[in-house]
């Protein structure tokens, strides 16, 4: 017999078993739950409030607990708008937070930026020239090609030797079109050439990269807190940006970056910078095959109608772009796989917590009132899935 029930949600502290404070939409006839116990049911994000707060951690900016998703899970920006608690609107605020977490380890211009002669950088441009990726090949296929993780697991990814000396020393057949063997021998721990594109120049209100980097904090805080330690954990290097790289694999790393320019015909990089991936291409495929833009750039070329090859490619938020002022299309840059990646003095959850590094895990205990339930981790909270302990097969579960 199933008892209906009034949807209420009802906030608890379950101390005793663990749990953290959860938000807990109960509904039997919803939930699944029934006298006999039943089987576990899933419970969807969309009978949860999407308006659970943002954890405070200590390297968060200030602001983003006034947001949620808003119907953001599965459409990231632009393809959807964040939501805040306080009806501020969303993308000016997004903007603000993003500005004044970033701007102040930003030079002030462009020259601000440490520039100083590069002459071997077109050497490097010339040699490290990856073969096109094999249009035949998987999406995922192609996102551990590209990922700059040292740890991807299609990858060897053990040389300690500079890319230039790798890449020297290959033979004609690991450079030729439809092969991916190149990707395989990158150390991503050294530089690799890369073309920063840009999103779109931003305006008083409204920069598309900034609304990134929040719904990134939003979906994924403890993840975030531990990738925002991770770029601000050296003084001596700036954490001046949040990127998109082409892989989502990428995404919640730190990457070293310099920026390159050319003046007068001469290459001139930047000092070193750090930036934070926040977000990955959403047309992988094409752009791994194809390259970033039909225009190219006067710095980084891509291989459209069979020229030179597509290197790495990121895109920067439009007020860095601005910044920099390095020219039309894409912005040369240095990109390394930074050494800070899960380094920094980051916030842990406490144990048994539910957060979004354990989301989709599942687990059985006790509720406030000593009832044994199946509970589920989603949306940073854990709501149960049925009476007694019926954990599905084949899932993550939690001790």
């Amino acid at each position: 017999m199933t008892t209906t029930r009034t949807l209420a949600t009802l906030t608890r502290t379950l101390a005793t078993t663990g749990l953290v404070s959860a938000t807990i939409a109960l509904a039997a006839s919803a939930s699944g739950c029934s006298a006999d116990g039943g089987e576990p049911t899933d419970v969807s994000e969309s009978a949860q409030t999407s308006a659970r707060r943002v954890p405070s951690l200590p390297h968060l900016p200030p602001g983003v607990d006034d947001f949620y998703d808003g119907g953001c899970a599965d459409r990231p920006p632009p393809a959807c708008t964040l939501s805040t608690h306080s009806g501020a609107p969303s993308l000016r605020k997004a903007k603000q937070i993003y500005d004044d977490f970033f701007r102040p380890a930003r030079p002030a211009s462009a020259e601000g930026f440490g520039w100083t002669p590069a002459p071997e950088m077109q050497t490097l441009i010339d040699t490290v020239r990856l073969p096109v990726l094999p249009r035949t090949a998987s999406v995922d296929a192609i996102k551990s090609w590209i990922s700059l993780r040292p740890d991807t697991p299609r990858f060897t990814r053990s040389d300690t030797r500079t890319n230039l000396a790798i890449f020297s020393e290959l033979s004609p057949d690991l450079l030729r079109d439809g092969t991916s063997a190149a990707y395989e021998l990158v150390n991503a721990r050294d530089f690799v050439p890369a073309a920063l594109t840009r999103y779109q120049t931003p305006s008083a209100t409204s920069d598309i990269m900034a609304t990134n980097f929040v719904y990134r904090i939003v979906r994924q805080p403890w993840r975030m807190e531990q990738a925002l330690a991770d770029c601000t954990s050296d003084p001596e290097i700036p954490c001046i940006d949040a990127l998109a790289a082409l892989s989502d694999v990428d995404i919640g790393s730190v990457v070293d970056v310099r920026f390159v320019r050319w003046v007068g015909g001469a290459a001139e990089q930047s000092r070193l910078y750090r930036a934070v991936v926040v977000d990955s291409g959403h047309a992988i495929k094409t752009q791994a095959t194809l390259g970033p833009s039909e225009r190219g750039s006067p710095y980084i070329a891509t291989d459209h109608g069979g020229g030179p090859r597509l290197l790495w490619r990121a895109e920067m938020g439009g007020s860095l772009a601005t910044l920099l002022d390095t020219g039309p299309g894409a912005s040369g840059a240095l990109l390394a796989f930074s050494g800070a990646t899960g380094t920094g003095d980051a916030a842990v959850p406490a144990p048994g917590a539910c957060t979004d590094l354990n989301a989709e895990s599942w687990r059985c205990a006790p509720d406030e009132r000593g009832t044994m339930k199946t509970w589920v981790c989603r949306g940073l909270a854990w709501s149960p899935a049925t009476l007694g302990c019926r954990i599905p097969a084949g899932v993550r579960t939690e001790p």
